[in-house]
């Protein structure tokens, strides 16, 4: 599947703020109001869109969170582990 769409890059001043900005939007920016917008350019662009099946993509995201809580029990244990060594640490100090 493809997308076609116009993309409209504008130097930008919104009111509230001091300096322009560079944005490039799905929209064109109006000068009004609310701030000034310049023109630079506008390109359409097309975007290959791959065929998905969409329950692929629900396990490829679950796998990633898999990974993502496994790395993140690990950082946790050895926070755990270095408290309870600093802990013991005090403890001892005490103790002499």
């Amino acid at each position: 599947m493809q997308i076609t769409k116009t993309i409209y890059v504008q130097a930008v001043k919104y009111s509230f703020e001091k300096a322009f900005k560079i944005q490039a939007n799905g929209y064109k920016e109006v000068t009004g109001d609310h701030g000034v917008a310049i023109d630079i350019c506008e390109k359409v662009v097309t975007i290959d869109i791959p065929d998905f099946d969409v329950d692929n993509i629900t396990e490829l995201h679950v796998e990633q969170l898999q990974k993502r809580l496994v790395i993140a029990k690990a950082d946790t244990h050895i926070l755990l582990t270095r408290m309870q060594q600093e802990i013991d640490d005090l403890l001892a100090i005490e103790n002499k």
